[in-house]
C-alpha cells in the first residue's frame, strides 16, 4: 500500500498528503462555455436528448448553483455538461489532486485492456470502486501504470488531465472529468459494460454521500466516483457524476479544496446536487 492516505470518501480520519502548490486556481474561467455535444453510448434506457425533452439542468438551477458554490468557503469548480451536451461552469480547467476519483479512470483503463477477467480481478475492481480500496487501488495501478491513465486521457478527450507515479497525486480538472463520464460506457468493451456500471452505481461504506445521494432520492440514475484527501488548504473533496432519467443524461463534476472539515466539504457536495436538480424554467 501505499505510504499516503486517500479515500473515496469524507469519512474518517486518515493523514494525508498535500497536493503540489500548482493545484491552487490562478483567475476564474468565463461561467459558461458552450461546447459542441460529445458522443456518448447511453446506458441501457437511456435515449438521446431532443429538442421535445425538457433541458437540464435549468439556467435557473446553474445559476443558483453556482452562486451557491461560489460562496462556499476554500477553492471551487464546477463542470456540468446538460442534456444537450454543452459544457458550463467555472474553474473547470484548474487542476487539482485527484484523490480517488482517479480510479474511475484505472478501472475503465482497466477493462479496455483486459478481455477476460478472473473472479479474483473483478474482486480486486469492486474493492478499488465500490469499497475505495487503497491495497486494491495500488494492485490495479501496477498492472495500468501512469502510462495506462495517459492513454486513456488521449481516447476519452481530456485536455489537462496529468498522470503521476503516485496514482493519487494525478492531476484532473473538472472539465475533462465531466467530459470523461459523459462518454465512459462507450470506453470498455461491450462486454465489460454492465460490470462498469454495475461497480459505479453501487453504494457502500464510503459511497453514496453528495450528489448520488440528492440524485437518487429524485429518481435518476447514477454513476458516479469520488475522492477525498488533505491538502495544503485543508480538506479536498472531489465528485464526478452522470446522471440519467428518463430520456435526459447530464454530467455534473464538483471539485472543493480547502474545505475546514470534510463534514463541511461533504456538504458542499450536497449543497450542489440539491439545487442543481431543481428544475426551474429556461
Amino acid at each position: 500500500m501505499t505510504a499516503f492516505a486517500v479515500a473515496g470518501c469524507a469519512g474518517g480520519a486518515n493523514g494525508g498528503v498535500a497536493p503540489p502548490a500548482s493545484s491552487s486556481a490562478t483567475g476564474p474561467a468565463p461561467t459558461q462555455r458552450p461546447s459542441p455535444p460529445a458522443a456518448a453510448t447511453p446506458s441501457p434506457g437511456a435515449t438521446p436528448a431532443s429538442a421535445a425533452l425538457e433541458v437540464w439542468p435549468s439556467a435557473a438551477a446553474l445559476a443558483t448553483t453556482e452562486r451557491w458554490l461560489r460562496q462556499r468557503t476554500g477553492v471551487t469548480a464546477l463542470a456540468v455538461i446538460d442534456s444537450r451536451g454543452r459544457l458550463y461552469g467555472y474553474h473547470y480547467d484548474t487542476q487539482f489532486g485527484s484523490a480517488s476519483l482517479v480510479k474511475a479512470m484505472l478501472l475503465v483503463q482497466y477493462l479496455r485492456t483486459h478481455p477476460g477477467l478472473t473472479s479474483h480481478e473483478r474482486l480486486l475492481l469492486s474493492r478499488m470502486i465500490v469499497g475505495s480500496d487503497n491495497s486494491a487501488t495500488d494492485w490495479v495501478f501496477a498492472q495500468v501504470g501512469s502510462g495506462g491513465l495517459s492513454d486513456l486521457a488521449r481516447v476519452a478527450g481530456m485536455e489537462r488531465f496529468t498522470a503521476s507515479n503516485v496514482w493519487a497525486l494525478s492531476r484532473v480538472t473538472a472539465a475533462d472529468q465531466a467530459r470523461f463520464f459523459l462518454r465512459i460506457d462507450s470506453l470498455v468493451p461491450q462486454g465489460h459494460r454492465a460490470l462498469l456500471e454495475r461497480l459505479l452505481a453501487e453504494r457502500g461504506r464510503y459511497r453514496g454521500w453528495g450528489i448520488p445521494q440528492v440524485a437518487l432520492q429524485r429518481g435518476w440514475r447514477a454513476w458516479w466516483k469520488d475522492g477525498w484527501m488533505h491538502s495544503a488548504r485543508g480538506e479536498l473533496l472531489l465528485q464526478a457524476a452522470r446522471l440519467e432519467r428518463r430520456g435526459i443524461t447530464l454530467v455534473v463534476t464538483v471539485i472543493a479544496d480547502g474545505q475546514p472539515t470534510s463534514g463541511y466539504g461533504v456538504a458542499t457536495m450536497l449543497g450542489v446536487g440539491e439545487r442543481l436538480l431543481r428544475q426551474g424554467r429556461r
